[in-house]
């Protein structure tokens, strides 16, 4: 029973440091996360740090066998508010991306999802009502050497298994999927694609709208789980700010107004719209994020998408000196 409970507790450790870590590092993924699972944007945007905090708590008291015990409660009670979110989406119909483990391992959520928060529970449950077990000093010495290259020879094989078991899968996905055609750029010099988003207050934003003041407009693409994006965006803020009287920063968001709302707040951005099924995005011929077109006062298209943050920083110093009447090459 000792060697049940020692190998469940580091079982989850790994697990559970593993998820925890992950989302920390793609933090901007974990809150898109949140909010594809019906997570309010104001409330995503501080769980998407107390989540992963809370997993690698649970991890560091599996550790110790004074406090394993309130370490498995704890990962059995996330797990079971994973499984309510998860049950939830699926009921609905709904398959957003699990984002489990951050950009290590993601992929939309299904019932498998569900059966392997199910089989993580169970072990949590073991040593919530049968543990701690021994601490890991106790349960090493007591255990020859053999022993324990045993143990650690299975555990090794039992993860490389169900890593090959995973990749394979999501090979046989990728393999299987359709191919999709790149999009087109839309012409340069001729008048841009038309606009119709919703702002983060719900108003309704045109080209027309953009350019009322008599403005070019350098329109930027972003996604919440981009990370190149991330790091533009306090960029842009700042661009919106000091270039307000003679260029118009305008930021176009993946997703619904609620992400659109949660990265203005986050980042202090004045004009940021939502193009919750990217058909904008689609017009331009965007590739990627974070990409950006320039469009003249007049809503005439002046360059093709310029993708990255050096490729738009230099979009923005040539639409500050342009002929406005000359198309821009990027």
């Amino acid at each position: 029973m000792d060697d049940a409970l020692v190998v469940a507790r580091l079982a989850l450790v790994v697990v559970f440091a593993l998820a925890g870590t992950a989302k920390l590092l793609d933090r901007p993924g974990s809150r898109r996360a949140l909010i594809d699972f019906g997570v309010p944007a104001g409330l995503a945007g501080r769980l998407h740090l107390l989540l992963p905090a809370a997993e690698l708590v649970s991890a560091a008291a599996l550790i110790f066998a004074s406090t394993a015990r309130w370490g498995a409660v704890a990962a059995l009670l996330l797990l079971i508010c994973f499984l309510l979110g998860l049950t939830r989406a699926l009921r609905r119909g709904e398959a957003p991306d699990c984002h489990c483990f951050g950009q290590v391992h993601s992929e939309p959520a299904s019932w498998a999802t569900v059966g392997r928060n199910v089989a993580l529970a169970l072990p949590a449950a073991y040593v919530a009502g049968f543990g701690p077990g021994p601490s890991l000093a106790a349960w090493v010495d007591g255990h020859s050497g053999e022993d324990l290259w045993l143990i650690a020879t299975t555990s090794v094989a039992a993860v490389s298994l169900a890593s090959t078991a995973v990749l394979l899968r999501q090979n046989r996905r990728l393999r299987s999927a359709p191919a999709q055609p790149a999009p087109t750029p839309a012409p340069v010099g001729v008048r841009a694609p038309r606009i119709s988003l919703p702002g983060v207050d719900g108003e309704v934003v045109r080209l027309a709208d953009l350019l009322v003041d008599d403005r070019p407009c350098v329109l930027t693409f972003v996604a919440a789980a981009c990370g190149p994006c991330t790091r533009l965006l306090p960029e842009l803020a700042r661009w919106q700010d000091a270039l307000a009287d003679r260029l118009l920063i305008a930021v176009v968001s993946a997703g619904d107004a609620d992400v659109a709302g949660a990265i203005a707040r986050e980042h202090g951005l004045g004009t940021v719209l939502a193009d919750a099924d990217a058909a904008v995005s689609r017009s331009y011929g965007i590739a990627g994020t974070p990409s950006s077109v320039l469009i003249d006062s007049g809503g005439v298209l002046r360059s093709r998408p310029a993708a990255g943050q050096a490729a738009i920083e230099a979009l923005v110093r040539i639409a500050l000196q342009a002929d406005p009447d000359r198309a821009i090459a990027v």
